[in-house]
């Protein structure tokens, strides 16, 4: 079998009303990833590899839902109470707890989770704030926030450890910098990338260092020490999160599985939970006017099984089984500023 892809504007007509063979409406797990050698020669864009040959073999797992109704949780481990903020520059790390896709969002930036950590890229914040608010929401709207003191003093830090790189899918490579303020003169830099309490790398002089590969997913604390000449020594450190593409899958998939258990059991509301506010707006008056079909409806939207995974954003392709050929047809996933994962175009 060939899987085509379907872009027209009846494309989700045609997933909607269209027959379909592959799966009951009933069901209470998403397939996630399919083991056929046609969709792609090894699955290396985030679904598993085939091991099966010749038309649409077994799932490569099932997802379920998120459980609704779960009161996420949420702490800031970094930066402490009062801590100054050189420059007001610093990434905010913490912990969270909830359901599948759970999204963090600090000062209207979204972070990054793996395995309950959040990691947030690097923040810049005004003179005047006084305090940094993170919070977590789940998929259905329950939110926890945590705040935590701080300062921005004025003038330029005596250091600054950065990189171009602070969230990536392992393995992944990173780059970092050091930058020392004018005026200071450097001894010697030492740098544990992975905060293991192991030096990794030495040198006399600031600027682009050499790149770590972080092997495994995790929320990792670099750590440069700096030693000057007639001051003090400086210890800076640098926030990366390796996201495990597993993690980003599941979520994925459980918002697939939200829309099509939601609509197999008529429920309009719950469906509404899985789709971003404009696509929401257009589908659930038609939802609503269908009824008693809405379970046809779920089994209709097919199958994922194939797609390229981002950190923010998703293209995956819904599969449905026809009688002399496999159809496929787009859907489009996206976090939105919550850190909450939702299909905004199908």
């Amino acid at each position: 079998m060939r899987l085509k892809n379907s872009y027209s504007s009846r494309c989700l007509a045609a997933m909607l009303m269209g027959p379909c063979l592959m799966a009951a409406s009933a069901q209470a797990q998403e397939v996630c990833g399919l083991q056929d050698v046609n969709f792609d020669s090894k699955f290396v864009d985030g679904f598993d590899p085939a091991t099966t040959g010749g038309g649409i073999g077994p799932p490569a797992l099932t997802t379920p839902a998120p459980t609704l109704g779960i009161t996420p949780t949420i702490a800031i481990t970094w930066p402490t109470a009062g801590t100054a903020l050189p420059a007001g520059k610093m990434q905010v790390v913490g912990t969270v707890t909830g359901s599948v896709n759970t999204g963090v969002a600090v000062a209207g930036t979204r972070a990054y989770v793996h395995n309950g950590v959040f990691v947030t890229p690097e923040l810049t914040l005004d003179s005047s704030a006084t305090s940094l608010v993170a919070t977590a929401t789940t998929m259905d709207g329950l939110t926890a926030s945590a705040n935590v003191a701080v300062s921005v003093p004025t003038g330029d830090p005596d250091a600054t450890f950065t990189t171009s790189t602070p969230v990536g899918f392992s393995p992944l490579p990173a780059q970092f910098r050091v930058e020392v303020k004018s005026g200071l003169a450097l001894q010697s830099v030492a740098v544990d990338f992975d905060g293991n309490g192991t030096t990794d790398y030495t040198a006399s002089a600031a600027g682009d260092l050499p790149i770590f590969t972080y092997p495994a997913p995790g929320a990792y604390t670099a750590t440069a020490n700096l030693t000057f000449t007639g001051h003090a020594p400086v210890t800076v450190k640098c926030r990366v999160m390796v996201v495990e593409l597993a993690e980003q899958r599941t979520a994925i998939c459980s918002t697939y599985a939200q829309l099509r258990a939601r609509l197999s059991a008529q429920d309009v509301n719950g469906a509404g939970y899985a789709l971003a506010d404009g696509i929401k707006t257009r589908l659930t008056p038609l939802f609503t006017a269908l009824g008693t079909r809405m379970p046809t409806v779920a089994t209709n939207l097919g199958t994922l099984a194939d797609g390229l995974i981002g950190f923010d954003s998703a293209d995956v392709i819904a599969v449905r089984d026809l009688t002399s050929d496999v159809r496929g047809y787009p859907v489009h996933f996206a976090r939105d500023t919550n850190g909450v994962w939702r299909i905004d175009s199908m």
